[in-house]
């Protein structure tokens, strides 16, 4: 697993990784040595946050000795368990649907048949101020 671990403040890591999987299997790491309490011989962090590609370490009293440990540690990807499929009732009538057709170069109904047509699969839930 490759995992490039950068400083997030003077308190936190930010892990890149290159999958989710790999997200995953950190973090399941991370938490089962804080839960074990071995394995993790530093003060315990105040979270331990997933993302898409990421994993924030946070409320680290000295980040420099985990940056420094982490990448020599052997993590085995996890792959999210399957769910079940939610099923959302969409209206295509957005101002930006003509925008999106001639960008793919399809037509409206073509760019509906697509996105009605395509599984998307959730790996988390956010939000953001706006959006």
């Amino acid at each position: 697993m490759q995992m490039r671990v950068l400083p997030a403040g003077p308190h936190a890591l930010l892990v890149e990784l290159d999958s989710q999987a790999d997200v995953l299997g950190l973090h399941a790491e991370i938490v089962d040595r804080l839960e074990r309490q071995a394995g993790w011989p530093w003060p315990r962090p105040g979270d331990v946050v997933p993302a898409a590609r990421t994993v924030l370490i946070d409320g680290l009293q000295d980040p420099a000795p985990v940056a420094a440990a982490l990448p020599g540690w052997d993590v085995a990807p996890v792959t999210a368990p399957e769910g079940g499929t939610v099923s959302c009732p969409t209206v295509y009538d957005g101002p930006d649907l003509d925008t999106v057709a001639e960008h793919w170069d399809i037509s409206r109904r073509e760019a509906i048949e697509l996105h009605t047509s395509t599984e998307f699969v959730v790996a988390f839930c956010g939000f953001a101020p706006g959006f």
